[in-house]
């Protein structure tokens, strides 16, 4: 893709203001006009290559704009900006760079998003969890997944890498989608974190289905209030999915959970341990101690209930299972398949992760990171 060509899509999007050419020709030009190919995009001018698109984000502490002639030095093709920086290069000025960067990524990138299955989790507790979950799942039913989330980024190549954000930039999930497609995945799991909705990071994409866990106060110094955080979530949901037929779950023991549900009753189904929330899919735990959990799971698939077995602790993580089980089944994916993927859930790092000692007394770590996330 050239200058010329992204120029056109955000002047078709309404997000185009101006194009600012640079005084000087290239060499070998048409026409005396500078039509750069973008092979990359990028936010950070440290990450910068020969045919990067360095797109000028204002940040809460830093502005980007003022690092273009960094871009500039290190082979940027041209900018995507907000203001003339009056650096001698092409600039692409629109609205709003944090609102575009997302969609201009997937274009560059290919759309890699139409290209997989796409899965979201999102709430206060359990995303880790319940992706790994999804994960597991998909693993069992013979799909390739790729992941990104709290605890690492996997594009496929088999090499995870330590996340340092739950919810990557927007420029860096189109590139990292556009790996795993590559790479031969098929699905891709992702968690969708308050900021990273509210900063529209998962512009670009869209999902095929997704999990609301819970909500419990976290991130108010960021949101301010719970119906700011509330209105976060409810982004993915409103914003980001594909089509008209889209999967949804959502906590049906939680209030929000319920709300989320009665804005979107075609799409989201409840899971739930509460009979008397009428989720669509109830558990009942029929066995729960340090080595795991034994439950029943009852649900528009079948007339049997089905058994579940799970390598983990806490009606939490039962809940975490019924969100991924439901959305799963809601997939098409047949029981079977669902019950082999959670009986062999790996163990999620920091996440009520059970270690046994030497002394035969077991330890368990986990991040708990909320008052929710303590009983």
């Amino acid at each position: 893709m050239n200058i010329r060509e992204l120029a056109d899509i955000l002047e078709f999007n309404g997000a185009l203001r101006q194009i600012i050419q640079p005084s000087l020709p290239c060499v070998g030009g048409n026409g005396g006009s500078c039509e750069p190919t973008i092979t990359e995009i990028t936010h950070d001018s440290r990450k910068v290559v020969p045919g990067s698109l360095f797109a000028c984000i204002r940040g809460g502490e830093q502005d980007g704009h003022s690092f273009a002639v960094d871009a500039k030095n290190r082979g940027a093709c041209g900018l995507m900006c907000e203001e003339d920086t009056g650096e001698n290069i092409v600039h692409l000025v629109v609205d709003d760079v944090r609102k575009r960067i997302g969609e201009v990524a997937s274009a560059v990138f290919g759309n890699p998003s139409s290209k997989l299955k796409m899965f979201a989790v999102t709430g206060t507790n359990g995303k880790s969890t319940t992706a790994f979950m999804l994960r597991s799942i998909m693993d069992s039913a013979g799909e390739k997944v790729g992941i990104m989330g709290t605890i690492f980024y996997d594009d496929g190549s088999g090499i995870a890498v330590d996340a340092d954000r739950t919810t990557p930039e927007a420029s860096d999930i189109q590139r990292m989608l556009a790996l795993m497609s590559q790479n031969g995945c098929r699905s891709c799991v992702m968690e969708a974190s308050s900021h990273g909705l509210s900063q529209q990071r998962v512009s670009g994409c869209l999902f095929d289905g997704c999990v609301f866990t819970n909500l419990s106060p976290e991130h108010l110094d960021f949101h301010g209030t719970m119906g700011n955080y509330f209105a976060s979530k409810v982004k993915l949901f409103r914003d980001h999915m594909k089509g008209s037929d889209w999967k949804g779950v959502a906590n049906g023991d939680d209030p929000y959970g319920r709300r989320i549900r009665e804005m979107f009753p075609g799409n989201v189904a409840l899971f739930g341990l509460e009979k008397a929330n009428n989720p669509d899919f109830l558990g009942k735990i029929k066995r729960m101690d340090l080595e795991g959990i034994e439950m029943t799971v009852s649900g528009p698939f079948g007339e049997s209930p089905m058994d579940l077995v799970l390598p983990v602790t806490g009606a939490f993580n039962a809940r975490n299972a019924l969100g991924a089980a439901a959305l799963s089944l809601m997939m098409g994916l047949p029981p079977g398949t669902v019950r082999k993927g959670l009986e062999k859930l790996p163990q999620v790092p920091g996440r009520l992760q059970r270690i046994s000692l030497p002394d035969g007394v077991t330890a368990l770590i986990d991040y708990a990171h909320t008052p929710d996330a303590l009983y």
